[in-house]
């Protein structure tokens, strides 16, 4: 006899679910890091513009050249300052995905746990079953073992 988890489908189901919840959280993982990256891209652009910026004025460079140099680092800032605000954003969808997926892998486990505890109790009922199969089969012998002196012809 072949085992069968009546709650199959269920447990497919929430494989799947699990997986989907899992790309989720790797693709809101994957957006946070690229955040990070271009944040720090952001910031180090902003530390040379400062450098150009003091070099300017140690030069001693016209008010059109210093001008531009604090509109460039005004816009940097604008920019990392988005950037900050973005990854506040983005951790909270990675957070809100982890949290999903968590629940996604508990439910998996709960009903995997569940189909292991029915596998184990079907494989003791089909060895209950086989060794009752045996001794029977081993007591049909001994009775025709019994009986055979007892219908064999007195000589």
């Amino acid at each position: 006899m072949t085992f069968h988890f009546s709650l199959a489908p269920l447990l497919r189901l929430r494989r799947s679910l699990e997986h989907q919840s899992e790309l989720a959280l790797q693709a809101a993982s994957l957006e946070l890091g690229r955040a990070q990256q271009e944040l720090r891209e952001g910031e180090a652009c902003l530390q040379g513009s400062r450098r150009a910026a003091r070099q300017t004025l140690q030069r001693g460079s016209h008010g059109a050249e210093m001008q531009f140099e604090a509109g460039c680092e005004r816009v940097l800032r604008d920019y990392c300052e988005t950037l900050r605000n973005q990854m506040v954003a983005l951790q909270a969808t990675r957070d809100q995905r982890t949290a999903e997926f968590q629940q996604a892998h508990g439910e998996r486990e709960t009903l995997e746990s569940l189909r292991e505890h029915e596998f184990e109790t079907f494989r003791a009922q089909e060895l209950r079953r086989e060794q009752r199969e045996l001794d029977e089969a081993h007591l049909l012998r001994l009775w025709a073992s019994c009986l055979e002196p007892a219908l064999s012809p007195i000589a």
